[in-house]
């Protein structure tokens, strides 16, 4: 069906049909959803009590939507944030089914939008809300943020009621072409599995020749073809030992490994029993913090280091960098 959380993917893909999540990346983006949605109406007053979802997250994610939720508060500058699941439902033209928005800064033209996960391109999506909002308010221009609750990270677009129809457009034509084209979002597709682009891709790239892929490497473009069709071959082999694995199949020259079960304990959880176990005996075991948050905690309480202590105190490593999917940057 042709909704508005669909265009990112149809925008790439004609073909595409997403999966049912009903797994725990899709349960946990529910419930911070939930919990977000919770306390912007309990700190505005709007509801009394408590928010069931908020107290079943983690600490790790209560952190992550307790950022979304100030940085909705900046935002609103103020202004009242409708977070109200039926208020936040609306209308949308060229969709049979109405979309629903995160929340909604009516006074700032605005519309808010949480995510969990990894960071992807959303711009479609958030064009069909924007025009939903446009066209509910009589209004030429609408703003969107949307706010990455795990790497405490924004995106902002800003749309004209033009900008909206032209990306809904060519993800509906897309959609009506059935146009299939491998990219990203493939492994999420439910019809991966008989998807024409999908074989014809992978049989490409596991028919070609050495001396090819020693030319390919003077062509940055088939280079990037090359490397997506073998993201969807990896794809593919992940799916069938995983598939043998449930199957308890044997695969020659290969060993499996058992599942198991690791247990963990937040630092923050231990907090009513530091004074019991001893500051002294729980640092050492405390991971490194990034640079930037031991920063941003010096500053809070105004220390001021020396050279000598900052040297002493940052330690610096280093990465070597990767090529993998995304948009190049400019340099």
């Amino acid at each position: 069906m042709f909704r508005p959380s669909a265009i990112p993917y149809l925008l790439r893909c004609g073909g595409y049909e997403s999966t049912p999540g009903s797994g725990y990346p899709a349960q946990r983006g529910t419930l911070m959803d939930a919990a977000f949605r919770d306390l912007i109406e309990l700190r505005q007053g709007d509801t009394d009590g408590e928010s069931d979802a908020y107290a079943e997250l983690t600490p790790l994610d209560r952190q992550g939507v307790l950022w979304a939720v100030e940085q909705a508060e900046g935002l609103a500058q103020g202004h009242d944030i409708i977070a109200d699941e039926d208020a936040c439902t609306i209308s949308i033209p060229g969709f049979e089914r109405p979309g629903t928005m995160d929340a909604v800064i009516p006074e700032m033209a605005m519309t808010l939008d949480v995510k969990s996960g990894r960071k992807y391109d959303y711009e479609g999506q958030m064009a069909a809300y924007a025009l939903g909002c446009m066209e509910d308010r009589g209004l030429d221009q609408w703003a969107v943020v949307v706010l990455y609750m795990d790497s405490e990270d924004a995106t902002f677009y800003s749309f004209t009621r033009q900008q909206c129809v032209k990306l809904i457009r060519a993800a509906q034509l897309n959609y009506r072409s059935g146009r299939r084209e491998i990219n990203d979002f493939c492994k999420w597709c439910k019809r991966f599995n008989e998807c024409p682009a999908v074989s014809t891709n992978v049989s490409s790239a596991l028919q070609t020749d050495v001396l090819t892929l020693i030319e390919m490497r003077r062509d940055p473009s088939a280079i990037s073809v090359f490397l997506r069709q073998m993201a969807i071959a990896k794809e593919i082999e992940k799916r069938i030992k995983a598939d043998c694995k449930a199957d308890g199949v044997e695969i020659p020259g290969y060993m499996q490994t058992k599942d198991a079960e690791s247990v963990s304990v937040s630092p923050a959880a231990l907090e009513p029993y530091i004074n019991m176990i001893g500051l002294e005996n729980l640092l050492p075991l405390l991971k490194d913090i990034s640079g930037k948050d031991a920063e941003k905690l010096l500053k809070e309480a105004k220390v001021e280091l020396t050279e000598t202590e900052r040297e002493a105190l940052f330690k610096k490593t280093y990465r070597a960098g990767s090529i993998r999917p995304g948009r190049a940057k400019k340099s």
